[in-house]
């Protein structure tokens, strides 16, 4: 199944030492993560990017679904032995 997250991560000032108004400026930073579903756990998403040919994940993330602002499915998965991408489907969507 192919999703589109988007979520919020942490952020952090490159400076060692902030005035207070400076870290009040502070906000997290907007992130897509777009991949195959792994898991759908309680507490958490496990998504990867990229797939090898002896079926290994590569950029695999775990997102906290605390930090999800919104998912969506835009392609369920397919039948083994089905072959191509076939038409993007929203199918669900969650906020």
């Amino acid at each position: 199944m192919i999703i589109i997250i988007n979520w919020q991560d942490t952020t952090h000032s490159d400076e060692p030492w902030l005035s207070t108004e400076d870290a009040k400026k502070l906000k997290p930073a907007e992130m897509t993560t777009i991949g195959t579903l792994i898991e759908d756990r309680e507490d958490s998403v496990v998504v990867a990017g990229s797939w090898g040919d002896a079926g290994e994940a590569g950029d695999v993330n775990c997102i906290p679904k605390s930090a999800i602002k919104r998912l969506r499915v835009v392609e369920e998965a397919k039948d083994e032995g089905a072959e191509g991408a076939g038409d993007a489907e929203e199918a669900e969507e969650t906020e």
